[in-house]
């Protein structure tokens, strides 16, 4: 009985497993294509859950990270039950704190074994390369139109987040891996989604690409020398495709123009933010609910994108929506996601730390001017990415703990047999 009973439980993580893999692939090409993927993996996490709980601790996420984030479902719920439009601030819980996640949870209880978890892991990867192949062929076709953001299949934004990401894991992969085929492959990867993000545009994206790469992969290649000759080669790459397109080079140069039109409405879109909070300083506005009191209320006479629902920046559009207790829960979230990474970085020096720190820091770097955290794709991206790296890490964990428990046994038996003779 107990036989059959692993037996259908081994089917149903089988079952779930080929739908991540069809959600990881479209995660970068289809909203609607990968939301099908999820529904048909929740339902089968849900169903496991059924069959077997004993071991649902096995998808927490490692406490220091967890306390936090339930801490903010727990003060969103609150603002939304406080706010003026209470079913749009619970949906906005259940969407984006809640479903949004669950990729983690899923992959955390129902993957263990690393190779399914390289699996998934190249099946995000090649999404990425699709879509980022799709959005420099429309860039090709629109030669000289450099004003289009060209991102392939999804929204510009999603994209940029989702390179800034994993960029950087790119060229760490290229750097570390030594295996012929597989460098290769990585560096295929990182020219493609390189050149994906120029194309792409997003000013935000570029500065947390430049901030990112250089200090992650710095502590993750070991050969300084690597990634020194790896730095000037991304150098000398980037500056050949602005020198041979002026216009991306323009573009580069309005960073640090005060003038620039989207660089004066952002500012005014934060004063915004800013008095909202003011007016609703201990839970916000209710989640979800910015845009309705932007356009009603808190619009600057000055600013004239009147119709945005979103603050142009994660840390105040959660401020103005939650208010103080969401806003303080959101940065205890970000430093504790970064405290615990490192930490455990630096006690294992395991690769899945790296990768959780590239795609943390992109978010949250790119959140400076864009509303990353309320991008549906982008944030599943998110999660999962942060359940393979800790599946990945516990599953490193088992291996050196059984790796030292035959140690062990072996060392036992040794003094036993000196012991005899």
């Amino acid at each position: 009985m107990s036989s059959f009973r692993n037996q259908s439980i081994e089917k149903i993580e089988t079952f779930i497993f080929y739908s991540m893999c069809g959600f990881a692939f479209f995660c970068s090409l289809s909203v609607f294509v990968s939301n099908i993927f999820l529904a048909l993996s929740i339902l089968g996490f849900i169903y496991r859950l059924i069959q077997k709980h004993d071991d649902w601790r096995e998808m927490l996420m490692p406490k220091a990270v967890l306390y936090p984030f339930l801490a903010m479902w727990v003060i969103v719920i609150v603002s939304a039950l406080c706010s003026e439009e209470i079913r749009r601030g619970i949906s906005i819980f259940f969407d984006h704190y809640l479903y949004r996640s669950l990729p983690a949870f899923i992959i955390l209880l129902t993957v263990r074994d690393k190779k399914r978890i390289v699996r998934l892991a190249i099946c995000l990867g090649l999404s990425i390369i699709v879509n980022g192949l799709i959005g420099i062929s429309q860039s090709v076709i629109a030669i000289g139109d450099y004003a289009s953001r060209h991102s392939g299949i999804i929204h510009y934004m999603m994209q940029a987040t989702i390179l800034a990401m994993t960029i950087p894991i790119f060229f760490i992969a290229a750097l570390r891996e030594n295996e012929p085929r597989c460098k290769c492959a990585a560096i295929i990867a990182f020219l493609i989604a390189v050149v994906a993000m120029i194309f792409n545009s997003r000013r935000g994206a570029w500065v947390a690409v430049a901030i990112t790469l250089p200090i992650v992969s710095y502590f993750a290649v070991q050969a300084k020398r690597k990634w020194f000759m790896g730095m000037g080669a991304v150098i000398v790459l980037i500056a050949v495709i602005f020198a041979v397109s002026p216009g991306f080079d323009d573009r580069l140069e309005t960073i640090t123009d005060p003038t620039e039109h989207s660089r004066t409405e952002r500012l005014l879109i934060w004063q915004s933010a800013i008095n909202m909070y003011a007016d609703h300083p201990l839970l916000g506005v209710g989640p979800g609910q910015f845009g309705r009191e932007y356009r009603g209320k808190y619009i600057l006479p000055e600013a004239t994108e009147r119709t945005l629902g979103h603050a142009h920046n994660i840390y105040l559009g959660v401020l103005s929506e939650c208010g103080t207790l969401g806003g303080a829960a959101f940065i205890v979230f970000w430093v504790c996601l970064f405290a615990s990474t490192i930490r455990a970085y630096h006690r294992t020096h395991d690769i899945a730390y790296i990768v959780i720190l590239s795609a943390a820091l992109g978010l949250a770097l790119h959140g400076v001017t864009e509303y990353t955290w309320g991008a549906t794709l982008t944030m599943k991206f998110f999660w999962t990415i942060l359940g393979l790296s800790y599946a990945w890490a516990r599953a490193d964990k088992e291996t050196l703990k059984l790796g030292s428990q035959t140690s062990h046994m072996q060392n036992t038996c040794e003094a036993l047999q000196n012991l005899h003779f």
